[in-house]
């Protein structure tokens, strides 16, 4: 449901193709948001599931960390300035 939601778009990197889901709060911290849908979002990651753009296994990379440091090491790994996941919703000014 959560990969579906999304189109499949991970929230990390901003690329298709994503078939794992993050916790955006850390299960370890917050064992109640862990079945929360509203707690999801589709990353790349498992095994077989690297992104083919960027190459990166997101999910994995940002671990228990937050999702800029994840973006800045992808950054540094492509030569990429900014994911596109790391742009602003022009609506709400969040990022998606």
């Amino acid at each position: 449901m959560v990969i579906a939601a999304h189109s499949g778009i991970c929230h990390i990197c901003g690329h298709p193709g994503a078939r794992q889901a993050d916790h955006l709060e850390s299960v370890t911290d917050r064992p109640d948001l862990a079945w929360k849908l509203s707690n999801c979002k589709p990353a790349h990651g498992a095994p077989g599931n690297r992104c083919r753009v960027c190459k990166a296994n997101c999910n994995q990379l940002r671990g228990g960390y937050s999702v800029e440091r994840a973006r800045r090491i992808i950054s540094e790994k492509t030569g990429r300035e900014n994911p596109p996941a790391a742009r602003k919703s022009p609506e709400s000014g969040r990022e998606f």
